[in-house]
């Protein structure tokens, strides 16, 4: 019974991602017809949903890759990581941080890790205005915390919005379109490295949202 039932998850996963990866040429001829629209208002529009439905598309592929235990890992460079990501979004005007060691070295899917990162911060920039990305280790974890100074999330949220398409409130508000799928990408590169996502809100005000992962 197990074994068909994982059977038929991997099927339908399989199915769903290879929809999503398959719509991404139709929407790219898409955005070529768009050019030929005439009113600039109708073509900006236009555009911007065939972007959406982009993003949308790739939030779901990466939502299916990123679950995947099996992929072959490397040693990745931790400390350079997270102050590349760091200085990305500070290029892009917002206001990120990086605090911790000068290097720290796990064995991991650099794209996955970045990517689940990246998730974090861009959260926290969304909801809580900036972003501070804390590099910590023990004997035995990798630590690393994005905290902001938002308005946080209820603690009886936390195990809901970690969940697949389950978005908080002030996500759901229309100012941040998305499928609610940043979390449980972060939660599945963490657990698909024998790791977890934590989520707490800060006494002073924010959120933190701690991804831990082996060292070895």
């Amino acid at each position: 019974m197990q074994a068909r039932i994982a059977r038929y998850v991997r099927e339908r996963t399989s199915v769903v991602g290879a929809i999503a990866h398959d719509l991404r040429t139709p929407l790219a001829r898409l955005r070529l017809r768009v050019d030929g629209i005439e009113d600039r208002a109708d073509r900006s529009a236009a555009r911007e949903d065939i972007d959406q439905m982009t993003r949308m598309l790739q939030e779901l592929l990466e939502f299916f890759e990123t679950g995947e235990s099996q992929l072959d890992r490397e040693p990745t460079e931790l400390s350079s990581l997270c102050q590349m990501i760091a200085e990305a979004f500070d290029d892009l005007g917002a206001d990120v941080r990086f605090e911790g060691p000068d290097r720290l070295v796990i064995d991991a899917v650099h794209d996955h890790l970045a990517r689940a990162i990246e998730n974090l911060v861009d959260n926290a920039i969304k909801y809580g205005g900036n972003a501070t990305i804390t590099l910590a280790t023990d004997p035995d974890w990798a630590i690393v915390s994005v905290e902001d100074n938002g308005p946080g999330i209820p603690a009886s949220q936390f195990a809901r919005v970690m969940h697949p398409f389950e978005r908080s409130a002030a996500a759901r508000s229309g100012r941040h379109p998305g499928m609610g799928l940043g979390l449980s990408i972060a939660r599945n590169v963490a657990e698909a490295h024998g790791g977890r996502l934590e989520l707490a809100n800060r006494s002073g005000g924010g959120l933190r949202a701690t991804l831990t992962f082996p060292k070895k």
